[in-house]
């Protein structure tokens, strides 16, 4: 990790961490203690197009390199038991996930490209009332 400071404000640094290119950094002004950064949130990623082969050890080991990883789980078929060819990545930093969807989508994975994006939070179904 590295600290810079902000020539603009003496009481302003920036903490990067990793590739520099990527925008994972995270601002931190010791004025405001209390404001709560998008850095310490988690963000649960969907990963598909990935071969029934992939075991979620392979699926932790190509989202390691970006960050810590809270939960890894491929989606498994019930009756075989086989992976489905999807699955979900728990990253605890929303910019080590943002860095990870943007290195990782399209990346080529045992011969396939996989697609990476942000998961999004499942429908409720609609009540549908007899009449």
């Amino acid at each position: 990790m590295l600290q810079v400071a902000d020539t603009d404000s003496p009481s302003t640094s920036y903490l990067l961490r990793g590739d520099s290119q990527l925008p994972c950094w995270k601002r931190y002004n010791p004025a405001r203690p209390h404001c709560h950064y998008l850095d310490t949130l988690i963000m649960k990623l969907l990963v598909r197009n990935l071969d029934r082969a992939t075991t979620e050890a392979a699926l932790r080991e190509l989202f390691e390199p970006f960050g810590a990883i809270q939960s890894c789980r491929l989606v498994l078929d019930a009756d075989t038991g086989l992976s489905k060819g999807f699955g979900f990545v728990e990253m605890p930093k929303v910019g080590d996930a943002k860095a990870a969807i943007q290195r990782l989508n399209g990346f080529t994975v045992d011969g396939r490209a996989i697609r990476v994006k942000k998961a999004e939070a499942p429908t409720a179904e609609p009540d549908v009332k007899d009449v």
